[in-house]
């Protein structure tokens, strides 16, 4: 049996725990989140987005001329385990791609966020290192095809 002052201590390593993931710096970007400019045409860009998130298990919901959208169940991560999520089949991870040309290509900012239980448990910012390589590889394999004007 666990005495109170171990719950206590287990609580406040807990919470401790979770306020460490929600604290994420924000990256050296113009939106402080994972982006990156792509020299190609919008069309291109979003085929390849697409093609990168579906190669990831995501199923693409939403995709027009700004925004991509897609969903993936979360299964039993460690963030569904500290969210209190693993338990729920309907836990969602959600990414979403903003599109807009500028002068330089189309600027890209990428944002993945949780559901569950009709909840929405908020930006999931650990990790970013990875999505901004992920991020960088959709730009070299935009930027290597040949488009025809």
């Amino acid at each position: 049996m666990i005495d109170t002052n171990m719950k206590t201590t287990l609580c406040t390593l807990l919470a401790a725990a979770l306020l460490c993931g929600c604290a994420a710096p924000k990256m050296n970007t113009p939106s402080g989140t994972n982006e990156v400019t792509i020299s190609a045409p919008m069309s291109g860009v979003r085929s390849i987005v697409c093609g990168a998130l579906l190669d990831r298990g995501y199923l693409v919901t939403r995709a027009d001329d700004l925004v991509v959208e897609a969903r993936k169940d979360a299964g039993l991560t460690t963030m569904a385990v500290f969210l209190g999520t693993a338990s729920d089949p309907n836990a969602t991870r959600i990414a979403k791609f903003n599109l807009m040309e500028t002068d330089a290509g189309v600027r890209v900012v990428a944002r993945a966020f949780m559901v569950a239980g009709g909840r929405d448990l908020g930006e999931i910012t650990g990790g970013r290192a990875k999505t901004q390589e992920w991020l960088e590889r959709i730009k070299q394999t935009c930027e290597a095809k040949r488009y025809e004007f």
